[in-house]
């Protein structure tokens, strides 16, 4: 019986250990994942002519979070920092893996300034809007360039929450 009850364990712990192995090289079907902040569905986002899909980070931990750990963030993708007020809040690159275009975006949602190519050797630097703004759009770097994205811009941000 007791020998019974070894194999058994042992079965398990073999099982066990090969399911771990399946599901950790299983690749994760968030679009740019390890962040938890991918994990809902992506929202739909317009500055002007330009569409893109944003995921949403509009708590606490997924703001602090950020694109930290990241690995890529595919081109016309991005992350969208909801805040509840307006306000000048700092952003760094701590734990980035790759440059990133900073998108300042007011509450009424106007592009009020642009932070090009902000390198993750910038850390640790801060980045701040020079007004108060109610969004943050994070894209990746030289995607403002690229789409000509300029201040005072409309942003569509009632789509993308």
């Amino acid at each position: 019986m007791q020998r019974r009850l070894v194999l058994g364990l042992a079965a398990l712990a073999v099982l066990g250990g090969a399911a771990l192995f399946y599901v950790s090289s299983v690749p994760d079907s968030r679009p740019f994942s390890p962040n938890p902040a991918f994990s809902e569905p992506l929202k739909p986002l317009s500055i002007e002519n330009v569409i893109m899909e944003v995921a949403i980070a509009d708590t606490a931990a997924e703001r602090a979070m950020g694109l930290s750990g990241t690995q890529a963030l595919p081109e016309g993708m991005g992350l969208l920092f909801v805040f509840e007020s307006d306000g000048t809040p700092g952003f760094w690159m701590k734990d980035m893996l790759f440059p990133i275009d900073i998108v300042w975006i007011s509450a009424n949602g106007e592009v009020v300034g642009i932070e090009e190519q902000v390198s993750p050797d910038s850390f640790p630097t801060i980045f701040q809007p020079v007004e108060p703004v109610r969004y943050v759009l994070e894209v990746p770097g030289g995607f403002s360039a690229k789409n000509n994205l300029q201040k005072s811009m409309k942003v569509s941000v009632e789509m993308a929450l």
